[in-house]
């Protein structure tokens, strides 16, 4: 079923108590007075605001404020009081509502001043205005307050109409004492003394913005480095000479997507604001013009992951100062049009400045929504969802618009679509009429068949779920026919026939002499539920989807399967596209898992992935096959999967690889050894105690004189600790314990988790129970480090289940999180009964932290029902192949396709 996206828009353009707007802030004055040490503010507000229908009450936001109600006026544009018999706070809601006994006339302007409230500081959630604290290189407790405002976390630092089309200017007024700084939006205008070593910081009036674009941070920290427009203010201790690079790359990260976009960044200044790594979260702190990063970023001799990671942390943040302050969501429904939008050029400005990651953006979000939505029931205009999964749809739905209107057309779109809404609130339509507008303009409409922009996406806007496409041909007649149905990863249940896409099928053929792989244009619309294309070869293999860039699994008859698998394995790779090799390890094993499909299929294919060099195919080949290394219970080829999982990572890849960088290593070649290790030393293959176990003992005499490559190190320490002794262990603990580095503070956090004996696990849990040596904020990921690269997972589940007290009391708000972790590698129906037991025993406190979990691990359990047998044949035929040195072929089981029921799978796509 398809509604029309204005429509939504009418019916979502609502507030709290079904009020249609009837006033339109135009300028806010806010003046802000924190107070460090009992952890509250005092503030005042001022609000110029245009009545647009008649009325006797204003409803503003003001959550976890307390507003003194006597020191409430509002004032009409001749200077004339209004009485005001009631103010009613909703505190469910988050509102006041002020009434007036004369009503305000539309069209006419008129002022609220609200001189006096008071707030909290401190927030569970971290939303609002925030108290923060950092611990200094001489071990000193640091305070500073923030601003955290994405998406409703305005209203908690000042009364305001928090909707994000709501938009107004600011002007920010800051009182600090003297041994801190205030940062805003907008650059200082001017300072007054206040007295008691009391300071007033007014800064300039912003443009026309949404409140959660509002941005300040009130800190001691005294550094700050610039480079022309940018500056990052951070701790003088902890800044070095990355700073520069980061300002470098700033610049010219800035500068490039001025141009890409083609509209250039309006402001004057734009600033970052350095937080330990634990307090950032991207977005939180990512005002128009006042951004976050992570102390982490700033650090010596990162490695190439990381410093990718970084780079694309920074230009998505850069990206959001067009695609979240420039233009604003219609709604809070549409946010998903703005996430979309910025993590796609969050991605191309990262690539821009050299840090190839379009390959990863495929991974990413293309792979990591297929596989978070495979049994949901989101759309993109569902406003809140925990795992994100809008976020990743809407970054996949976005790349595949891109494709098939092609890079100019969307480029042209995306200019007009921020000139013409520059400033103001947009919807999905807004910008599909860009698109349809540049079509019209460019006479292209080949690109899209006889539909409309606004007629294809609405059918991937308003519908859950995704399609998967059947390709079955007919090797007689060279003809093929294809239908599409939603994908489900429910086994038990029937698919869903009701949904309907406007699908952008590509596809090419072995025997075509140019197989054409980066033309992604539409060469078939499918828009009904099957559909003949004619004039296809016979002869050779055929593939659907180049590039991966529709948002749809493919699925196959067992004779194409046989040949695609046919010429991974046993001619050239590159005959086809790096990134179908990747859909291709994706769609077999999801489809496998799905059951529609034969795991013969999936594994057959798979062992080509040992001829494979590059990194976005092994990385999606691990994606899916670390998921079944959790989940496979110890009956049905756990161990055996170790065997055949590290054959597969020992072939060319890691041959061709040699054990120390040099210079003319790609980036590929880098990412590629860092994955390859981490896998390796996560399941103690014996290459990562030949690789790095030397070269840990090395470190570990003498960290200074024998330092490890910073690509190699999460593997290096790992690696000494799964094949070291209590010794090794003991010594890099003591190193965390002295560490005052977060980011080296999580590295050895991690490597200490892979510890291999059940008495160095035993200890290291006890250590994460007690209140001293592991920080309290490291808690949680040093559970999570030991329970992903544990090898017994039931002991941990056995001492967790003896100690579940002590559980509650130091995870008392993460324990539905560490629940799912190990539900994750919990696979038997001695693990379920006695996860069932646990909830039973803890009714009163924890039986909703189980919901989630139990149901993990019961789908854990079904699959080794389904699948375990066959599976474990498989592995059995590969071992005996293995070891009498035959080739993989003889012994594989004949491609087909399982037509069986449905039944609930948890799939844990990101293994890491």
């Amino acid at each position: 079923k398809m509604f029309s996206t204005a429509v939504l828009a009418l019916a979502l353009l609502r507030e709290v108590h079904g009020q249609q707007d009837i006033v339109k802030p135009i300028h806010y004055n806010v003046t802000l007075d924190p107070d460090f040490s009992m952890g509250l503010f005092s503030g005042s507000v001022t609000i110029d605001f245009l009545v647009q229908a008649n009325t006797t009450n204003i409803t503003v936001h003001a959550d976890s404020i307390q507003i003194v109600t006597e020191k409430v006026g509002i004032v009409n544009s001749s200077g004339h009081n209004l009485k005001i018999p009631s103010i009613d706070r909703d505190e469910k809601n988050g509102v006041y509502v002020i009434q007036t006994e004369d009503t305000l006339t539309v069209g006419n302007l008129f002022n609220l001043t609200i001189k006096d409230y008071t707030g909290n500081l401190r927030h569970q959630d971290k939303m609002g205005f925030c108290l923060n604290s950092y611990i200094d290189r001489n071990g000193k407790e640091r305070k500073m307050a923030i601003a955290r405002f994405k998406p409703q976390g305005a209203r908690r630092a000042f009364p305001c109409f928090d909707e994000p089309h709501q938009k107004a200017k600011f002007c920010i007024n800051i009182i600090r004492p003297s041994t801190h700084q205030a940062i805003s939006n907008q650059p200082l205008q001017n300072t007054r003394y206040l007295g008691g070593g009391r300071f007033l910081d007014e800064f300039q009036e912003s443009l026309n913005m949404s409140t959660y674009s509002v941005a300040f941070v009130i800190t001691d920290y005294k550094s700050s480095m610039s480079h022309g427009r940018h500056r990052i203010f951070a701790d003088l201790n902890m800044a070095n000479e990355n700073v520069n690079l980061r300002l470098e790359e700033g610049a010219d990260l800035l500068s490039k997507l001025e141009d890409n976009i083609g509209v250039k960044y309006p402001l004057s200044k734009i600033d970052s604001i350095a937080l330990p790594d634990h307090e950032v979260i991207r977005g939180e702190v990512n005002g128009w013009g006042l951004l976050s990063c992570k102390n982490s970023s700033l650090a010596y001799n990162l490695s190439d992951p990381e410093l990718q990671t970084n780079a694309l942390e920074m230009s998505q943040s850069y990206a959001e100062q067009w695609f979240g302050n420039l233009i604003s969501p219609l709604t809070w429904n549409y946010t998903w049009l703005n996430e979309g939008l910025l993590y796609y050029y969050g991605y191309m400005g990262a690539s821009l400045i050299g840090w190839d990651a379009m390959d990863r953006y495929v991974l990413d979000f293309t792979q990591h929504a297929l596989a978070l939505e495979s049994s949901g029931e989101a759309t993109l205009n569902s406003m809140s969802n925990g795992t994100g999964l809008q976020n990743y749809k809407a970054g996949a739905i976005i790349r595949m618009l891109q494709h098939f209107v092609t890079v100019d057309v969307f480029q042209k779109a995306i200019r007009l679509f921020l000139q013409t809404n520059a400033f103001e609130a947009v919807s999905p339509l807004d910008l599909y009429n860009a698109v349809q507008r540049i079509i019209d303009i460019e006479n292209c409409h080949d690109l899209i068949g006889d539909h409309s922009v606004n007629t294809i996406m609405a059918s991937w806007e308003t519908q859950a779920g995704y399609p998967i496409v059947n390709v079955t041909r007919n090797y007689s007649s060279s003809s093929l026919t294809v239908t599409q149905a939603r994908f489900s990863s429910n086994l038990n249940g029937s698919s869903v026939v009701d949904n309907l896409w406007y699908i952008p099928l590509s596809y090419t053929a072995e025997t075509y002499s140019d197989k054409q792989f980066c033309t992604t244009k539409t060469d078939v619309w499918m828009s009904q539920r099957n559909m003949t294309i004619d004039g296809v070869p016979s002869n050779g293999w055929i593939v659907f989807n180049k590039q991966q860039t529709g948002l749809y699994r493919v699925n196959y008859d067992s004779e194409n399967w046989r040949r695609i698998t046919g010429c991974l394995r046993e001619h050239n790779i590159s005959e086809i596209d790096t990134l179908n090799r990747a859909q291709l390890v994706d769609d077999v094993f999801s489809l496998a898992q799905a059951g529609q499909l034969s795991f013969d299929v999936a594994f057959n294919l798979s062992t080509y992935i040992s001829r494979e060099h590059a990194f976005a195919p092994i990385a999606s080949f691990l994606n899916n096959v670390m998921a079944l290394y959790n989940k496979l219970s110890p009956e049905n080829g756990h161990e055996q999967l170790r065997t055949y999982l590290g054959d597969m990572l020992n072939g060319e890849a890691i041959s061709c690889l040699s054990d120390e960088e040099n210079v003319n290593d790609t980036l590929s070649e880098k990412l590629n050894r860092v994955q390859i290790l981490n896998a390796m030393c996560i399941i103690g293959n014996e290459k990562c105690e030949s690789y790095v176990f030397k070269k840990f003992q090395l470190w570990n005499r003498n960290p200074e004189k024998h330092r490890i490559p910073p690509n190699v190190e999460p593997a290096t320490l790992c690696g000494g600790i799964r094949f070291g002794s209590q010794s090794e262990w003991d010594s890099l603990f003591a190193k965390y314990k002295t560490s005052t580095d977060d980011r080296r503070k999580k590295l050895y956090l991690n490597a200490l988790g892979c510890a291999n004996s059940n008495s160095t696990v035993k200890g290291f849990l006890q250590e994460i129970l007690k209140f001293r040596d592991i920080d309290s904020k490291d808690k949680v990921d040093a559970f999570k480090s030991l329970v992903q690269s544990s090898l017994d997972v039931t002991f941990i589940f056995d001492f967790v289940t003896a100690n579940f007290d002590n559980v509650i009391d130091t995870f008392p708000d993460a324990l539905p999180e560490i629940l799912k972790t190990l539900a994750k590698k919990l696979s038997t129906n001695q693990h379920l009964e006695q996860m069932e037991r646990l909830k039973n025993r803890f009714p009163r406190w924890t039986s909703t932290a189980f919901e989630e979990p139990l149901q993990i691990v019961k789908g854990n359990v079904e699959f080794n029902e389904r699948f375990g047998k066959s599976i474990k044949n498989w592995f059995s035929g590969y071992l005996a192949s293995r070891k009498s040195g035959s080739c993989v072929n003889e012994f594989s089981v004949t491609l087909k396709v399982l037509l069986v029921g449905w039944v609930f799978v948890g799939i844990n796509k990101y293994w890491i």
